[in-house]
């Protein structure tokens, strides 16, 4: 994956891209292609491990957004909306953004919002959303486990119900704290193990759910704002909808300067 992808794109607002550009079958290179398309193309030599992780994930979620209704609803998530003002006016990425109610939001109130997503189908209905509400957010199509946040790029970054095995987590939240900028924002609600016995919504492996003790732990260069277990009932679409336990937080990059 190139540096920093999508962090200096030309400003085509609205328009969601690629990370890796595929041109005709006998001219594609593996470097033009997602990192799911490479590990397919891959075929055997690619590990099996991540084969399976990635290529259906990327298959389920294409073909849920594929609906015309939105999975998780247009409206933003609660937590989020409730807090958004602790996130410093200026550029907010939003992980697994999905099709976009998140992202559009923060649009809504003045932030220049790049969302990211493994699944085009969903950044498709993102940009659609976008329109319909009269804002503009960039889309960036990449395999989150993979994508360069850079350093000190971001006054806010924002994950919502954002499912990854512990590992990945935790690199992928180091990969938070060096992309925020001096006095940027993390805000996270997610899933805790617990909510496998709600069942309404975040799937069925405790592996990718979040506990507050696991977040001091992948967090702990960031000063809480806020963090807190709780259940709560939420209601996003079909998908996520009911009582849930979750666990949320809001940290903030310390200016050491």
């Amino acid at each position: 994956m190139r540096h920093d992808p999508g962090l200096n794109p030309a400003k085509r607002k609205e328009t969601c891209h690629s990370t890796g550009r595929i041109s005709q079958p006998d001219q594609v290179s593996d470097h033009s292609l997602p990192p799911w398309e490479r590990r397919i193309k891959a075929g055997s030599n690619a590990p099996n491990r991540q084969r399976l992780m990635f290529i259906p994930e990327k298959i389920m979620w294409d073909k849920r957004y594929s609906a015309d209704e939105y999975a998780f609803g247009k409206e933003p998530n609660e937590f989020l909306a409730e807090n958004y003002g602790t996130i410093p006016k200026g550029k907010v990425l939003s992980l697994a953004e999905g099709e976009g109610h998140n992202a559009v939001f923060l649009a809504k109130q003045g932030y220049a919002v790049t969302a990211v997503d493994g699944s085009q189908v969903g950044l498709d209905k993102a940009r659609r959303l976008a329109e319909e509400k009269g804002v503009e957010i960039e889309c960036v199509h990449a395999d989150l486990v993979e994508f360069d946040l850079g350093v000190d790029q971001w006054d806010g970054i924002v994950s919502i119900y954002f499912p990854l095995p512990a590992a990945q987590r935790t690199e992928l939240y180091r990969k938070v704290v060096a992309g925020l900028k001096p006095n940027g924002v993390f805000l996270v609600e997610a899933y805790r193990p617990e909510q496998i016995e709600y069942g309404t919504g975040g799937g069925k492996s405790p592996e990718t759910m979040t506990t507050k003790e696991s977040l001091l732990q992948d967090l702990n260069a960031l000063k809480f704002i806020h963090l807190m277990e709780l259940e709560r009932n939420v209601v996003e679409g079909k998908y996520h909808t009911g009582l849930a336990a979750v666990v949320q937080a809001i940290a903030k990059k310390v200016d050491k300067g």
